[in-house]
């Protein structure tokens, strides 16, 4: 594969991943590796009785980003790593519509002289992407819709990293036939370690793939709890077995999109 195509493939399942990571974030009382977290309180100011602290320095994954306007963002885990590489990875929600927000981060890169990618899913979720030529650091905003606001999830990593890996799907998740271009991000918390994996079926059916996960994961010993198409384009797969979690997503990104981009979110606690 060419360096420029593998380069947008990584910029892809980067902005795949962080939708999964976005799924496991996208509730009012959000849970992130097991535990719940009031997203409302995170955001709201603390009652001072001295002079309030410094504010703290930007997570790491928004350098290289220009700051939207009236962010309060958050790291993302404790340890963040995709096929050993570290990522950072930050998040932030707010009232603005999907479409405001993608458009926005698209306009702000392109005044830059970078390569910027992006895509919509369905208008539920999307990302825009760069890689700075100089360095080979690759940076994502992957966007999920949330109510009438939007969650963001910015992301950096090094490209020349990234490149050297090699992933299959992990043992967990049954790989259907022709499964390819598997990218899998580990999240680290306290008492809890959480896996997000992405990949693509060439010429898959969402229906025929939804099968095919009920029966495989039902004879691992999981629970399947739901197993549905929730669109024409859009399926879903939720299962669970003592101290493990696991939540499965599958998009085409159109209806004449021969590939089904698939992914994956299994949580375990300790």
């Amino acid at each position: 594969m060419g360096g420029r195509r593998r380069i947008l493939v990584v910029l892809v399942a980067a902005g795949v991943v962080g939708i999964a990571l976005g799924a496991l974030l996208g509730s009012t009382d959000t849970e992130v590796g097991g535990l719940e977290v009031d997203t409302g309180a995170l955001l709201r100011p603390v009652a001072q009785t001295e002079a309030p602290p410094p504010e703290p320095a930007p997570p790491p994954a928004l350098d290289g980003l220009p700051v939207y306007p009236g962010a309060k963002p958050n790291a993302l885990g404790d340890s963040v790593a995709a096929g050993g590489v570290p990522l950072s990875v930050a998040w932030f929600e707010t009232p603005d519509p999907i479409e405001d927000v993608m458009a926005w981060y698209e306009k702000k890169l392109s005044e830059n002289d970078y390569l910027v990618v992006g895509h919509a899913f369905s208008g539920a979720s999307g990302y825009v992407g760069y890689r700075e030529s100089e360095n080979g650091v690759m940076h994502v905003v992957t966007m999920i819709r949330q109510g009438e606001g939007t969650m963001v999830i910015p992301s950096k990593a090094r490209t020349g990293d990234l490149l050297q890996v090699e992933q299959r799907l992990p043992e967990w998740l049954p790989a259907p036939e022709g499964a390819q271009g598997a990218m899998i991000v580990e999240v680290g918390e306290s008492g809890s370690q959480q896996e997000s994996v992405s990949a693509f079926v060439e010429g898959g059916d969402i229906l025929e793939l939804i099968d095919f996960y009920r029966k495989a994961l039902g004879a691992r010993g999981w629970q399947v709890e739901r197993s549905r198409r929730e669109s024409p384009l859009a399926g879903r797969v939720d299962a669970s077995r003592p101290g493990q979690r696991l939540s499965l997503f599958l998009s085409r990104p159109s209806a004449t999109d021969a590939t089904v981009q698939l992914y994956a979110t299994l949580v375990r606690t300790t």
